[in-house]
């Protein structure tokens, strides 16, 4: 019956194509002949179980737009719900401090229970922040004649030299290998991370790797590079330390 049907269709598609005997002969254009050819080919597709007609489902439309519906649902009652934790947060009460409930913004960065060295895999030596520097270059000849491996910020820019003291206090040489440990740094300035400058200098102290003499220091610097207004006003600064010890958070200015 539907072989019958589908034959019946295709037969009057033609005729009708070919303006035969059902009227005025209809002169149809390049473009409006094409329609004709695609609608009778998606008809007959669609009674053709081994074929997929191009025109779309009614209810597979609607299915999509409800699941478009359900998603954006969701979407909106995780953003209320997060608001909804904010607000609570911001209604704790103050410590007396100033500050008020664990994870506000104003809250103070807790104290590390392991040192810089510690966190760094190389508990062996000291090491102690000692101050920042803000330049266009770094290192300037007035430090090194090696001008080579030095760097310079951008136009506009300022890099930060954040200095960090590499002791040996021990009384016999040791090698200081940083570069094997692979820790991960990031300077959070104002409030803001930053992420650090990739650099092929010596004394880097994310790819540090020397001999330190016993009793003897070695200076090692993390640099990354900002706007000159955001380096001339740096008021506070933390030290973040990615490693197999966690991630501790070194309070350096505030």
């Amino acid at each position: 019956m539907r072989k019958a049907s589908v034959l019946t269709m295709i037969i009057m598609i033609s005729l009708f194509a070919a303006g035969c005997a059902f009227g005025q002969h209809v002169e149809l254009t390049d473009e409006n002949s094409q329609i004709v050819t695609d609608y009778s080919t998606d008809v007959v597709s669609k009674h053709n179980k081994y074929s997929n007609s191009r025109l779309v489902d009614l209810k597979t439309v609607r299915k999509e737009y409800q699941k478009q519906i359900d998603l954006d649902a969701k979407k909106k009652n995780f953003i209320a719900m997060q608001r909804g934790v904010s607000a609570n947060a911001q209604d704790q009460p103050s410590d007396g401090n100033g500050s008020g409930g664990e994870g506000n913004a104003g809250d103070a960065v807790p104290v590390p229970e392991i040192s810089i060295a510690e966190a760094i895999d190389i508990p062996e030596f000291d090491v102690e922040y000692t101050g920042y520097d803000v330049a266009v270059s770094y290192p300037d000849s007035s430090m090194s004649d090696n001008i080579i491996m030095g760097m310079t910020a951008a136009q506009g820019d300022r890099l930060l030299i954040v200095h960090f003291l590499v002791s040996n206090k021990s009384d016999q040489d040791m090698e200081c290998d940083v570069l094997s440990v692979k820790p991960q740094f990031r300077l959070r300035v104002n409030g803001e991370r930053r992420t650090l400058q990739q650099t092929i200098l010596e004394n880097d102290l994310s790819k540090y790797s020397s001999v330190i003499p016993a009793g003897d220091s070695a200076d090692t610097v993390l640099i990354c590079e900002m706007s000159e207004a955001d380096a001339e006003n740096i008021e506070t600064l933390s030290l973040i330390v990615r490693s197999a010890a966690g991630r501790p958070e070194y309070v350096l200015e505030e």
